[in-house]
């Protein structure tokens, strides 16, 4: 899925990644050309453009991501299951 993203990018912007993009821009405009890239990243309440990089979430997700979730619902039905029984027994004699 990264290779997705990268070639998705690459094909899009040519080879400007979207920060030399933004950077140039910034200089067409304002005529700065020493911005750090960490500018970029900063939230809009602290006055920054708030950029959001994909690539780190995908990354945080990869991590997270079960490689067997048959196992993780089959733990859960039972569990329901062993509640439920629990329940039965409760509530009727």
């Amino acid at each position: 899925m990264l290779k997705c993203i990268e070639l998705i990018q690459q094909t899009l912007l040519s080879s400007v990644s979207v920060l030399d993009y933004l950077k140039s821009t910034m200089q067409k405009c304002f005529g700065e050309s020493d911005i750090h890239d960490g500018y970029f990243y900063f939230p809009a309440s602290l006055g920054g453009p708030e950029l959001q990089n994909l690539f780190f979430k995908l990354v945080r997700l990869r991590d997270s991501v079960y490689e067997n979730p048959e196992l993780v619902l089959d733990g859960y039905f039972k569990t329901e299951e062993d509640d439920d029984d629990d329940d039965h027994h409760h509530f009727l004699p």
